[in-house]
């Protein structure tokens, strides 16, 4: 599991997905599971984003002025909340104009209907954000994540450690390039992406 994911999984209790669900109309088991779905595409599309060097600049940008990690600091009070308008914007922001074949593939993997995985990726933006960013404040001032170089640097990190857990068979990059056709085999992503998704919450 990549160190961000842990820094998120680690401040959910139960108690945080119980709220989630109930804001988004989903029992705790679909919950968890679209949860487990998604945290890893978010990161995923970061990871992408941040090989382009205008989009680097623009992540980090953001990091430094809206996310010093605070929001892991309550999870439940966050959660319970629907996601405000700067919430959706950032997830388009992430995916632009890809967000909806996402949510589409995202829903029929999890079995979470559309509207509510697009309520749950406004959710989940921000904790993905914040993880990074605490991740950076974290890390020893002679690693040079501060930068740029460095931020691209640490998510390509993460993205590689996701990766081995999922046994060389990369979920993410299954959900993320497909058209949006709905011909991504969603018990094919479990039964081979279950090294990454089935461990997220350990539980």
């Amino acid at each position: 599991m990549s160190g961000i994911l842990d820094l998120i999984t680690n401040a959910i209790g139960d108690d945080a997905v119980q709220s989630l669900g109930k804001q988004l109309g989903a029992n705790k088991d679909l919950t968890e599971k679209a949860m487990q779905m998604a945290l890893p595409v978010i990161l995923g599309q970061l990871n992408r984003n941040a090989q382009s060097p205008d989009q680097v600049g623009g992540l980090a940008a953001a990091l430094d002025k809206d996310h010093d990690g605070s929001v892991l600091d309550d999870l439940g009070g966050f959660l319970s909340q629907s996601p405000s308008d700067r919430d959706n914007r950032m997830v388009d922001h992430i995916f632009g104009g890809r967000r909806q074949a996402v949510e589409k593939q995202l829903s029929k993997t999890s079995g979470m209907d559309s509207g509510a995985m697009g309520k749950l990726l406004a959710n989940l933006g921000p904790l993905v954000m914040g993880a990074l960013s605490k991740k950076r404040q974290q890390a020893p001032s002679n690693d040079g994540l501060g930068g740029l170089g460095g931020l691209t640097d640490l998510l390509k990190q993460d993205r590689v450690e996701a990766d081995s857990r999922s046994k060389g068979f990369s979920i993410v990059d299954q959900l993320l390039d497909a058209d949006g056709d709905g011909d991504v085999d969603a018990s094919d992503l479990l039964k081979r992406g279950g090294g990454l998704l089935g461990g997220l919450f350990g539980r």
